[in-house]
């Protein structure tokens, strides 16, 4: 037998999420927060383009695995592992860009989640929220035949985040 296989860290080589890329072009760098960072493709673009990053999720593992890389570019970013549905998951910081890019979090009575991630923008910010269409989703399927692993309404999705935004005056 040779020698082990070694595996190449596929989130070494990702790339930042286009959409944050495009429409972040010309945006003055400040503080920002990757919510839902997973191992920091779009945490190490921020940083790399002179943002102050904090980046968030819910894995350790995978927060781990972006603190790693962003040490061996030598690049400060601050980790937090919360879950956006705690009291206070950013220790009421406020950012100038809240990136939320595919990122999901579950529906609560309170809206806390929600409530959380529009805290976390500070005045004159910006909230960069990007999501897969779920309307395929929401299509009729036979139950005998097709079993949906997945809720599309039992999340917080772009909707909801639009429709806050539009009847909160304070947001």
């Amino acid at each position: 037998m040779g020698p082990p296989l070694r595996r190449r860290r596929a989130h070494l080589e990702r790339q930042p999420n286009g959409t944050l890329a495009t429409e972040l072009h010309g945006l003055t760098p400040g503080r920002a927060l990757d919510v839902g960072a997973g191992e920091g493709a779009d945490a190490i673009w921020l940083a790399e383009h002179g943002w102050e990053v904090t980046a968030n999720d819910i894995s350790g593992n995978a927060l781990a695995q972006l603190a790693n890389e962003a040490a061996r570019r030598h690049l400060p970013i601050q980790v937090v592992r919360s879950d956006i549905n705690e009291p206070s998951p950013f220790a009421a910081q406020t950012y100038d860009l809240v990136s939320l890019q595919y990122g999901s979090f579950t529906r609560t009575p309170d809206d806390r989640g929600l409530r959380n991630l529009l805290d976390a923008v500070a005045p004159g910010g910006t909230l960069l929220a990007v999501h897969h269409d779920l309307a395929a989703m929401r299509e009729p399927v036979d139950v005998t035949t097709t079993t949906r692993l997945y809720d599309p309404d039992a999340y917080v999705g772009v909707d909801a985040i639009a429709a806050a935004l539009r009847t909160d005056p304070q947001t």
